[in-house]
């Protein structure tokens, strides 16, 4: 039977890489929820990198560019990381590429990886029908704060495992599993109060991020899957 881990951080993700398996990659706060947003208003495919330099030079080429740093907007780039941002005609039929603090540093560092793809609370229910339709090992891995562990991703990973291993077709044997899978537990009932109370940095920055957060949190369900195929990120789904 195909097994499900979870990878607190992207410092530790050398532990857990292997063969034929999917890895998840979480950005719960905003990258996830970004590269869904962008794809659903219909950019065609999204090239995530770790330097800001590479950002403007593909920006030189043609591509809207998206960069954000410590959750600020980088000077000189078309979009920052809010989801908001995205909802716009001016992503259709475009390329992007996205640099940003945690998540595309966690998408680059399992790029060999089998299977790429990204998960959010916005694709939950699209995207926990496919992994269970793979039949192969899972990774979730979280990108935590800057290869840090951080509470909306590792709880965002309990949500999915737990969801993963009610199917019985998926069973697991990682510690981390059942700790992510007891703090999404309680936090279930009150998603932002509980990360808010629990993260003094993201409660630093709630004056300007709370509609980013919450929209992360609680937007409405989209059918569509980030994958990554070389080294772009497209949309499967509708």
């Amino acid at each position: 039977m195909n097994k499900i881990e979870v990878c607190l951080s992207p410092a530790l993700y050398h532990l857990y890489e292997k063969e034929n398996q999917v890895v998840v990659v979480i950005d719960v706060i905003r990258a996830s929820a970004s590269i869904c947003t962008a794809l659903h208003w219909g950019a065609t495919k999204i090239y995530p990198v770790t330097n800001p330099d590479e950002a403007l030079l593909a920006g030189k080429n043609g591509h809207l560019i998206s960069g954000e740093r410590y959750s600020k907007k980088l000077e000189g780039f078309d979009f920052g990381n809010s989801p908001f941002e995205f909802q716009s005609t001016k992503i259709k039929g475009k390329e992007l590429t996205m640099t940003t603090t945690n998540g595309t540093h966690s998408i680059c560092v399992a790029k060999n990886a089998e299977q790429v793809i990204i998960g959010s609370f916005l694709n939950f229910d699209y995207m926990l029908k496919y992994l269970i339709d793979q039949e192969k090992d899972i990774l979730l891995l979280c990108s935590g704060w800057q290869q840090k562990v951080n509470i909306e991703d590792s709880l965002f990973a309990g949500k999915i495992a737990q969801a993963i291993l009610t199917s019985k077709k998926i069973t697991t044997s990682s510690d981390s599993v059942s700790l992510a899978i007891d703090i999404y537990k309680a936090a279930k009932d009150n998603l932002f109060e509980y990360i808010i109370n629990a993260s003094p940095r993201l409660k630093s920055k709630l004056y300007f991020l709370e509609k980013d957060i919450r929209y992360c949190l609680y937007g409405k369900q989209m059918d569509v899957l980030p994958v990554l195929q070389g080294e772009y990120l497209m949309k499967t789904g509708n």
